[in-house]
This record gives C-alpha cells, structure tokens and sequence, in this order.
C-alpha cells in the first residue's frame, strides 16, 4: 500500500499547524549552569525579549512607522506564518515567552 497523499482529495497539502514540532526548553538539576538557565528563562519575559521574540531586529525584520506602530518588512498583508519563516527563519507561537499579539501573521 503506497503511503498516504494527504488530503480528502488524495492532493498533496501542507498544514503549517500539523507540521510545527512543538519544541521547549529542558535542563537537568545536575548541571553546572542552571543559574545562567534561569537569568535566561527570566530575560525571556522583559520587554527586550518581547520585541525581539515577536518582531525581529528593528531595521531587518520590522520597522516603527511614523504613527509608532511597527510593520513586519517585506512581508505583505494576508500573508502566512509560513512566508514569515521562510523570509526570516524563525517563527514565535508564544509557548514559552510573552509575544506582542500585533506582530502575529494570520
């Protein structure tokens, strides 16, 4: 039996959603930098973090328009999770840091 073409259609697809690996952090107790774990664990939810997690570099990934609010570059309205990580190479869900709910594709 030949392997499944997805699909109710048989039709190739790709489901960004069913595709993501969900992915964390894990450390063991016995290892000698569970302090720096921690700061970094910590630094994941300062304003900092936020932005960078969320948007990029200012400049490469993102730009502050005249009104203050931000603008991903090089990526049009209506555009996937999908485009974005393939422009950027990363992509945040927001599992294990706060993320800016402004700067999520749809």
């Amino acid at each position: 039996m030949p392997p499944w073409e997805g699909g109710g259609s048989g039709v190739n697809t790709f489901n960004l959603q069913s595709q993501l690996i969900i992915q964390g952090y894990a450390g063991t107790t016995t290892s000698e930098h569970v302090p720096q774990m921690i700061k970094f664990f910590d630094w994941l939810y300062t304003p900092e973090a936020k932005e960078l997690m969320s948007w990029g570099i200012e400049g490469e990934s993102f730009k502050v328009n005249a009104d203050g609010t931000k603008s991903h570059i090089g990526i049009e309205q209506g555009s996937s999770s999908f485009d974005y990580m393939t422009k950027y190479g990363f992509f945040q869900r927001g599992f294990w840091c706060i993320t800016d709910p402004l700067a999520h594709i749809t």
